[in-house]
């Protein structure tokens, strides 16, 4: 039987749910555990440099509004020193100048 297809944000979601111990259901639970913060402010991260996902979209895949991603973005960059991106030149997107 073939394996079933995935797509680049649940692959997203899987692998940063198995780094940090938890179940991927957990991370986009509404449980506000500081583990579970961390890890759905990573994969917000890694949606939004590693997918063309905007704001809005990756808000529904934790059932959140596209505000509470962008800040869960932003407080992730400020944690790990990267810089945050503002603007439609996204220096979290691959390919971007």
């Amino acid at each position: 039987m073939p394996t079933p297809y995935r797509t680049r944000a649940e692959i997203i979601l899987i692998e940063t749910s198995r780094r940090h111990n938890i179940t991927a259901g957990a991370m986009v639970g509404p449980a506000r555990d500081k583990e579970l913060i961390q890890a759905r402010r990573e994969a917000a991260f890694r949606l939004r440099r590693e997918t063309t996902l905007s704001y809005p979209q990756i808000g529904r895949r934790f059932n959140k509004t596209g505000m509470s991603a962008y800040y869960m973005v932003r407080d992730y960059c400020a944690q790990i020193g990267e810089p945050f991106p503002i603007g439609p030149t996204c220096p979290l997107k691959k390919g971007s100048s």
